[in-house]
């Protein structure tokens, strides 16, 4: 009896502190893929190769929203990421995340 009230007052607690926490705009970064976008979302992004101003839009949203398939391309300075729109999975950006800035390089349709 005692541990099942234990419990059930454990998880009112973690909720009502999930609740508070999330209106604060804490986000909770445990897998390396969420990390890698939560990186991504800090820095400035900056546009090149095959990209056109219609398709800023859609590269940011993919950017700041979508899935990488880990691992990552090492290039030198910056890490290569290969990032897939979390709706569709066809839509692909090659992005270039160094120190400072984030740079796109080409988008995959």
């Amino acid at each position: 009896m005692r541990v099942s009230l234990f419990l059930f007052g454990l998880c009112i607690g973690i909720f009502i502190l999930i609740f508070f926490l999330k209106k604060k705009g804490v986000e909770f970064n445990y897998l390396p893929h969420d990390r890698i976008l939560s990186d991504i979302r800090q820095k400035r992004i900056v546009y090149g190769g095959n990209i056109t101003s219609k398709d800023t839009a859609m590269c940011r949203e993919i950017a700041t929203d979508g899935y990488i398939k880990l691992p990552p391309v090492k290039r030198g300075i910056c890490n290569d990421y290969l990032i897939y729109d979390s709706k569709t999975n066809q839509i692909s950006i090659l992005v270039a995340n160094c120190d400072s800035i984030v740079l796109i390089k080409e988008l995959n349709p």
